[in-house]
């Protein structure tokens, strides 16, 4: 038997737990994204569109650490915001506030009771369009 016909278990073992670092570090990157959200504050008054997303409503749903890593089922819709020159806008907390109005979340987003600021953070996003 040649020594090129040796499968090198160790070599394989190395490759193997490069991948699983860079899959570890993706997913924790897109989860502190998911988070953060988009704060904007912009230079001028302006309307913008947002689309936002959140978990839907299930049964344990208010103890999902991120609803992005969670790959439970996402309710979606788009909303206009107003912007004021220099004011701060978190979209995840403007996506938050429209949670049940009909035409936007229509109640089907889960929270955290009594934690509005980690409903914010953990289960709702906004992005800019």
């Amino acid at each position: 038997m040649l020594a090129e016909d040796v499968f090198d278990s160790s070599i394989l073992v190395k490759a193997m737990r490069k991948i699983l670092n860079i899959v570890l570090i993706a997913s924790l990157i897109g989860s502190a994204s998911y988070a953060m959200g988009e704060v904007i504050a912009p230079d001028e008054d302006e309307t913008i569109s947002t689309f936002c997303e959140c978990m839907r409503v299930f049964s344990g749903c208010d103890r999902e650490f991120f609803a992005s890593a969670a790959g439970k089922p996402m309710h979606s819709w788009y909303q206009t915001n107003y912007l004021k020159k220099g004011v701060k806008v978190d979209l995840n907390a403007a996506c938050y506030r429209t949670r049940d109005k009909d035409g936007m979340g229509n109640g089907e987003c889960c929270t955290i009771a009594n934690n509005e600021a980690k409903s914010i953070s953990n289960l709702f996003r906004g992005t800019r369009k």
